[in-house]
């Protein structure tokens, strides 16, 4: 295993400069490439020649040594060797056959023209860019016309695992689809297994030599993501590029929707309107969109009905999407569609189950077993979306072929992510019930459920303990507790976890199940860890709810809030690491700007109970006490503005008090100025903040020194406030009797259950001031929000 990054502070982040040598003549591949472009590209690629330097090999050997050892794990015979190989040509074959009649349409842009110079001059280009803005087929281009790889080997690589094993021959170009797609979220471990194999090739295959070339798309958010994980900076390296940095020309996307205008026309006799004053049209739309514009151009020239071929394509395209596949659903009263897209998004979904045999459209028994395979789905499914039509599927395919569908190998698949998610979309929304209980998680994960009914909601509940229950065992086998690791990441993902009320919903339904909630707090199952890594607030807190129980649970969840904050933070080993060892790294872990873990503990929107019981437990586990550290946290708690923080600056005065030198108070016109940004009055804030001014005034200044502040800029709404401050005298009667009145507005539950031995009162505070603030925090210490509608008496 490769040891923690963090532990080499002045390794340099990663990245690959050139090898160092030049290729050749500028790569203009078609014999009707104009002598101008010639020109341009080569003074380009001169230009570029003068940018890199040789990549030292030695700056990544822990990555190297673990991808030798990779290799020799998954080593496999020659003849094996030799028969992937060879699939691998028959995949690039049917992938680059399977945009033949694309191609022919295909506009050559500035962003090919750099991906191709680039691909030539480095031996290595990752072309990088939003859904839809051309990248699949500026590859697809490249591999089929461009010159200089016409007799070369076409291979497609679609696993880490190809690039340790597979002997290559000379001129050999590798083409691998959406890097990295899939592993950022859930698999980190993959993610740097795909790292270091690919290090390993470029080092092995490509850094000095000419006739190994190594071309890569991938999607930007997933690249950005990525980048954080594994500490490099591809962005930096001069062979990847952003397609967003190398902007369509205004001619190029008139080329562009005039050639999807004729490729409409050539493929399904769609007849398209007049195309200049088409583009004229759309210019005058907001055409910034999440999808690129030749694939919106693609969008609009298929679009057979009048009515629905509107410029809002390119603006909102997967509303579009959404309702496309709804008329092509339900327009078909064959069923065959509806068929044939369920299939589709089942098979081809992330995780999904492939049958070792291939599966052929044409046959339609063959799919039905296939939805009827228990690894698949529940036996029932078919049964219950009936009607279900498993004839002519092949023939209802190929009529949406280049439409929705493509074809890259044997079987369809839908042409882009938009597709999937519009399919995915329908079927969760028109048969949520019976989707909900039987549609796998690798489906209902990306879906935020958007307009559900209660009864959705309900369902959504109880299908995610019943997967949680069927994989823990109260016997804690080591098999068990594999398989439930793996499923908690599984459940916690689900975009549904967004919305907040439908986690607090979750979390009471685990409480109540009893044995199944306890069973997840095992420290051994990492479920406060995946709570903090997926951002589910609520859940996490039920984790730390158990602080006396688990410091485990907690620290664990604490370590990847670090990770949340900084990517490079990760180990691979994380889940592994003993109680003492993660405390270490809790404890030091600091952002480039210094900021500790319980910075971001008391600044974040935890309640003031749940953030004071974390900040107890590091201060009385940390052996170090910083005295400039509690300043600091004082200062970030007394100006927090979402949540109460009394019970955590009681705790950080009392640290302060035990401080001979070196402690600082909250400056008190710091506090007030919080005041001021708070547009909306709210009894809450003002009692909130009036709390917050006593407690310095009682423990920090002198009762009877008139403070020194500008009070006038605040609202004049917070009465008790200018009251307080504009006295003579600040004595803790004044003090007690002030927040009594402010407490007379609110009405509003308190919590009994609080008792005044767990706020951290300290001796320079009153009985009655202390029973004033114990009032107090009753009413605001769980409060998830300070700003939530109130009753004002």
């Amino acid at each position: 295993m490769l040891s923690e990054k963090n532990e080499k502070p002045n390794r340099k982040p990663a990245s690959w400069p050139s090898k160092g040598y030049e290729t050749g003549p500028s790569p203009i591949e078609t014999s009707d490439s104009s002598s101008e472009e010639n020109k341009e590209d080569k003074e380009e690629s001169d230009a570029e020649d003068k940018k890199g330097k040789d990549c030292n090999v030695e700056e990544y050997k822990e990555e190297m040594d673990r991808a030798k050892l990779l290799r020799d794990t998954v080593a496999a015979k020659d003849t094996e060797i030799a028969a992937i190989t060879e699939q691998k040509k028959e995949d690039a074959d049917n992938f680059i056959q399977a945009y033949r009649d694309v191609r022919k349409c295909f506009v050559k842009t500035g962003l090919l023209k750099k991906c191709q110079s680039s691909l030539q001059k480095y031996g290595i280009t990752i072309l990088s860019g939003q859904q839809g803005c051309g990248k699949t087929l500026s590859a697809v281009y490249i591999m089929s016309k461009n010159r200089h790889y016409k007799k070369w080997t076409k291979l497609k690589f679609s696993s880490w695992v190809d690039l340790l094993t597979l002997e290559l021959e000379a001129n050999t170009l590798i083409y691998i689809d959406n890097l990295f797609d899939g592993y950022t979220y859930m698999y980190p471990e993959e993610l740097r297994k795909w790292w270091c194999s690919l290090l390993y090739f470029y080092f092995e295959k490509i850094q000095g030599k000419k006739d190994i070339h190594l071309l890569i798309t991938a999607k930007d958010d997933v690249m950005k993501e990525a980048c954080e994980q594994i500490k490099t900076d591809i962005g930096k390296c001069p062979f990847y590029l952003r397609a967003g940095n190398v902007p369509l020309t205004d001619e190029e996307r008139k080329q562009i929707l005039e050639s999807q205008f004729k490729l409409a026309e050539k493929l399904k006799g769609i007849k398209n309107p007049e195309i200049i004053s088409t583009y004229a049209d759309i210019q005058k739309k907001d055409t910034i969109s999440a999808i690129g514009f030749p694939l919106c151009a693609h969008l609009y020239a298929f679009e057979t009905d009048k009515i629905y071929k509107t410029k809002d394509i390119f603006t909102d395209p997967v509303s579009y999407v959404i309702r496309h596949f709804k008329r092509e659903i339900e327009n078909d009263n064959s069923n065959s569609v509806k068929t044939l897209f369920m299939f589709l998004l089942f098979y081809t979904s992330p995780g999904s189950f492939k049958p070792s045999r291939g599966l052929d459209l044409k046959y339609g028994e063959e799919i039905r077993d296939y939805l009827e395979n228990t690894k698949v789905a529940p036996e029932n499914l078919v049964n219950e979306m009936e009607p279900l039509n498993f004839e002519n599927l092949h023939t209802t395919a190929e009529s949406l072929l280049y439409t929705i569908l493509v074809k890259p190998s044997t079987m369809f698949e839908f042409k882009h992510q938009i597709y999937l998610d519009g399919a995915s979309d329908y079927f969760l929304r028109k048969y949520s019930d019976v989707a909900i209980r039987n549609f796998p998680l690798d489906i209902i994960r990306s879906y935020a459920f958007p307009d559900a009914y209660t009864s959705d909601w309900d369902n959504l509940r109880q299908r995610f303990k019943r997967e949680l229950q069927k994989n823990i065992s109260l016997q804690e086998t080591e098999m068990d507790i594999e398989s439930c690791k793996s499923v908690i990441p599984e459940v916690l993902s689900c975009k549904i976890f967004d919305d907040e009320q439908f986690e607090i919903n979750f979390t009471e339904e685990l409480k109540k199940s009893g044995a199944i909630y306890f069973s997840l707090l095992n420290k051994k199952l990492c479920f406060a860890s995946w709570a903090s890594r997926f951002g589910r607030k609520t859940l996490l807190a039920a984790a730390y709810s158990f602080v006396e129980h688990s410091d485990y649970q907690l620290y664990q969840g604490l370590f990847s809030e670090c990770f949340g904050k900084d990517k490079k933070y990760y180990s691979t080993q994380s889940a592994d690491l003993d109680l003492i060892t993660i405390k270490h790294k809790v404890w030091k872990f600091k952002t480039a700007d210094g900021k500790s873990i319980l910075h971001f503990v008391i600044g974040s929107d935890r309640p003031d109970y749940e953030t004071h019981l974390v900040l107890e437990k590091i201060l009385k586990d940390t052996w170090e006490q910083d005295v400039l550290l509690i300043n600091d946290l004082l200062k970030c708690a007394s100006e927090h503005r979402t949540c109460s923080r009394i019970v955590c600056m009681l705790e950080l005065l009392g640290k302060q008090n035990k401080s001979l030198t070196g402690y600082k108070p909250p400056d008190v016109s710091n506090i007030i100025a919080q005041l001021k940004f708070i547009k909306d009055y709210n009894v809450h804030f003002e009692l909130e903040f009036l709390v917050r001014i006593c407690l310095v005034l009682a423990v920090c200044e002198a009762p009877t020194k008139k403070v020194n502040t500008d009070y006038n800029p605040i609202d004049e709404r917070f009465l008790r406030v200018r009251k307080l401050l504009g006295g003579n005298e600040h004595t803790q009667s004044r003090m007690t009797e002030t927040i009594k009145e402010c407490l007379a507005k609110c009405q509003t539950s308190v919590l009994s259950s609080l008792e005044t031995k767990s706020i951290p009162f300290t001796d320079r505070i009153g009985s009655e001031l202390k029973q004033a603030i114990q009032d107090s925090v009753r009413v605001l210490s769980r409060k998830r929000e300070l700003a939530e509608k109130v009753y004002i008496n």
